[in-house]
């Protein structure tokens, strides 16, 4: 589906993504019980993916998986998410269901790590954020 050299990769996941890998990477993974107290619901996955491939299935089933023991990978997947939230960041804080909602604080991180200037009542707030 992706293109690129495949690589091996370790993530962990939640039991309710088993379908998906299969799904995802037919039977280029192997599941390995989880120890410690995540076993109950967790296992660990080894997987042949390109790194867009990987990339994708993180982005996708996040909730669900994490991937370890790839920190430049894991680089390009915050890149990813911080593109994301550029464009989603809003509803963050206006949507009733999220659990940033009304929360001022992290309204200000957003607005100072994308550089974004408020203006209420004609004030711009650019000395209130440094």
């Amino acid at each position: 589906m992706f293109g690129g050299a495949p690589a091996h990769y370790k993530l962990r996941c939640h039991k309710k993504v088993l379908s998906n890998l299969v799904d995802a990477f037919g039977a280029r993974f192997s599941v390995y019980m989880s120890q410690g107290a995540e076993a109950e619901d967790s296992f660990l996955v080894y997987v042949s993916a390109s790194e867009e491939g990987i990339i994708s299935f993180c982005l996708q089933y996040g909730e669900h998986c994490q991937l370890l023991d790839a920190p430049q990978v894991e680089e390009k997947i915050c890149a990813k998410l911080d593109a994301i939230l550029e464009k989603y960041s809003k509803a963050f804080f206006t949507h009733p269901q999220s659990k940033l909602f009304g929360t001022v604080q992290s309204y200000l991180d957003i607005l100072r790590k994308y550089k974004i200037v408020p203006i209420l009542m004609g004030i711009k707030f650019t000395e209130a954020m440094a």
